[in-house]
């Protein structure tokens, strides 16, 4: 895990910076033309492209490799059992954010996401092909969607599609920013790390279950 070439913090730049924007625009969605729209969805379409490029898929097998491990399995029972432990692992998810580039307040928002999970994270479980299916899906809907986004697209469909992008994004950038901080500290913190790299893949994939407006209102 501690070798991972994909925890490189410098190829997943374009990462934690839509990760930012697209937080900030899904609060205010409003605030958006439709063509700040359509460059959001390409700026994210490369972002992504980039950090699949990059080797973001080591990452979560890596992390997959070590949840089977029964040490692993108790300290996580352990981290999530524990109020105080569970408010420090918080609180380093927030740190790692930061430390690549997050605002404070995105990263307070996405360790509230990951908080939570807490009764998820007792059993950690992470699958790592259904975590990459789902970035390669979101991948391939976003550049579609940047390709023939319309004008009269409407706020509903916008609005949806921010709020995907923005969860999935921020459960990525929370398993890269965890991985990188693995690397750094030599494995010191390698079992809060592999949690939060568990917390960002359930993130993610939980992002993809979003019903858009079209699903919600057949016909």
């Amino acid at each position: 895990m501690v070798q991972t070439p994909g925890a490189d913090p410098s190829y997943h730049r374009a990462l934690f910076a839509i990760t930012e924007k697209l937080n900030r625009a899904h609060l205010n969605p409003e605030s958006l033309t439709a063509a700040e729209f359509r460059d959001l969805l390409k700026e994210l379409c490369m972002a992504l492209g980039k950090s699949i490029d990059a080797g973001i898929d080591e990452i979560f097998r890596a992390a997959a490799g070590l949840t089977n491990r029964p040490d692993f399995k108790s300290e996580a029972a352990g981290i999530v059992a524990d109020a105080r432990k569970f408010t420090t692992f918080i609180a380093f998810e927030e740190e790692t954010l930061r430390a690549c580039g997050i605002s404070e307040g995105v990263a307070y928002a996405i360790g509230a996401n990951a908080a939570g999970l807490r009764n998820q994270l007792s059993d950690p479980v992470l699958d790592p092909d259904r975590t990459i299916a789902t970035l390669r899906r979101l991948k391939d809907d976003v550049c579609a969607a940047a390709r023939h986004a319309k004008d009269d697209l409407t706020f509903r469909e916008r609005r949806h599609k921010l709020k995907v992008g923005a969860v999935a994004t921020a459960g990525y950038s929370l398993s890269v920013a965890n991985a990188v901080a693995i690397a750094k500290s030599a494995g010191a913190f390698v079992w809060f790390g592999t949690l939060s790299i568990v917390a960002g893949g359930a993130i993610a994939t939980n992002a993809g279950r979003f019903k858009s407006p079209a699903d919600r209102n057949p016909g």
